[in-house]
Order: structure tokens, then C-alpha cells, then sequence
């Protein structure tokens, strides 16, 4: 198994995220999906054949990694696996981050995490604490 690298361009001040693809036990999975918008979308659907995709696995809740999980699942019926801790917060935290992906609309996440990370992201300053801390 060797990884693959895609860089997506995001619309936010921390620049290109990188995501990877890889076959595992013979399934392709794909770890983080990039920022909920068209051009990210389009670079996947050129890089990887979406129509194999089993498995998505979000390393972090930062939209920029995570933006694209529902439109993808949606689309492709992939598992969605995200990396959450198991701490009373994070708990909290992952059912915000459900009911957030669960909103997914024309590739676009709306909802109180995203709401969060966009006010991060859109302007210099600290970025959001560890919900496990």
C-alpha cells in the first residue's frame, strides 16, 4: 500500500490541505476530503475513482479536512470514520460534528462546528483548542 497525496486548494487563510488515498485490504479509502466547495469536489473526481470508494476517514473536525464527508458519503456510500477522542466534550463535540455533516447542501457544511472553524479560519488568530483538553 503506498499512499497517494492530493492537494486541495481551500478558500480559508491556512492555504492547501493535503488528503490521501490508498487501497486497504482491497478497498480504497480516503483519509480527510478537503473543504466543502466545488473546485475541491472537482480535484477528487479527477484524482481518485470515486466510484471504489469504501472508507473516509476524518483525522481532525477542521472543516478543511472534513468539509467534503457528507456529499461524499452521499454520493459514493462510503463509510464514514471519523478519528474522535472518547472524552465527555469530544462526545459533545461529535454530535455537533454529526448534526453538522448531516447538513450537507450542494457541497456547502452549515452548523455550529463549521460556524466555529470558519470564524478561525477567515481571520489570523488562534485556532481552535482541542476539544479532548
Amino acid at each position: 500500500m503506498i499512499p497517494r497525496q492530493h492537494t486541495l486548494n481551500t478558500p480559508y487563510l491556512v492555504g492547501p490541505v493535503h488528503c490521501y488515498s490508498a487501497e486497504l485490504a482491497g478497498e480504497l479509502v480516503l483519509f480527510d476530503c478537503g473543504p466543502p466547495n466545488v473546485e475541491a469536489m472537482a480535484q477528487l473526481q479527477r484524482d481518485i475513482p470515486l466510484e471504489r470508494l469504501k472508507h473516509i476517514v476524518i483525522s481532525h473536525c477542521h472543516v478543511d479536512h472534513y468539509g467534503l464527508a457528507a456529499q461524499l458519503q452521499q454520493q459514493t456510500g462510503a463509510k464514514l470514520l471519523p478519528t474522535l477522542p472518547r472524552s465527555p466534550q469530544a462526545q459533545q463535540n461529535a454530535g455537533a460534528y454529526r448534526r453538522s455533516a448531516g447538513t450537507a447542501s450542494r457541497g456547502r457544511i452549515s452548523g455550529p462546528i463549521h460556524d466555529r472553524v470558519q470564524r478561525t479560519y477567515q481571520r489570523p488568530g488562534p485556532d481552535l483548542p482541542d476539544p479532548a483538553e
